[in-house]
């Protein structure tokens, strides 16, 4: 399972924020936002993910997996509409072939998680990780013969590296998980470092620390 912005794409677009005092551009990297502010997201375009470059050791990570036979998923944060054509197109230019995409913050994509959530907002940690498990129980529903034994998940966002490292391995004991955080080390141009964060297997994570807090040098929080 892969994130798609600063962990295959090294994303240089600003997202212009309405705010009591004017507009402000904002990094998209550990993108937050406060009580009344305005996102606009259309900066997020066909135009602007079509002049977004790949991040070589990533995407060579992602050719070497699918070429060994491993399925391979996204799961970005991204809502637009022409995400679902756009990034495969991305994808596909870039040599990455994919067994599936997820656009986590896409109105049908929320209208779905909504009835596994006591409120109509999904908890905030847990909204990719609910997809990766939903992705995985399909994948033993439709190959039951073949025993899925690794999870290897590469993400750049904190909060969603808590959700699956605190959900994963425990709804799934029977499978090894693997979950690496993606740092970015320069802004731009981009440069990345690929760093191995934790592991599980049998229900237990090995993080030191608890998951929940878990917090990356490049990524504070901004909540």
């Amino acid at each position: 399972f892969f994130d798609f912005d600063h962990t295959l794409a090294d994303t240089q677009t600003t997202i212009p924020v309405g705010t009591e005092y004017g507009t402000e551009q904002r990094d998209s990297k550990g993108f937050f936002l406060r009580a009344g502010e305005r996102p606009h997201f259309e900066a997020l375009s066909p135009g602007e993910l079509a002049r977004t470059r790949p991040i070589e050791s990533m995407v060579q990570i992602a050719r070497q997996l699918e070429a060994r036979g491993d399925f391979l998923f996204i799961v970005t944060a991204r809502g637009e509409s022409h995400t679902w054509n756009t990034i495969p197109l991305w994808l596909k230019k870039n040599g990455i072939k994919i067994n599936g995409l997820v656009a986590a913050n896409a109105k049908e994509t929320v209208d779905g998680l909504k009835p596994l959530s006591r409120d109509t907002k999904l908890p905030h940690d847990f909204k990719k990780a609910l997809i990766i498990a939903g992705w995985i129980e399909l994948i033993q529903s439709k190959f039951p013969e073949s025993a899925l034994k690794s999870v290897s998940y590469y993400e750049d966002t904190d909060h969603h590296l808590r959700g699956a490292m605190q959900l994963l391995p425990l709804a799934f004991p029977d499978i090894e998980f693997h979950f690496y955080d993606i740092l970015r080390t320069q802004r731009s141009p981009g440069k990345y470092r690929l760093t191995p964060i934790a592991n599980a297997s049998h229900g237990t994570l090995d993080l030191p620390g608890d998951p929940a807090h878990y917090a990356s040098p490049d990524c504070p929080d901004e909540d």
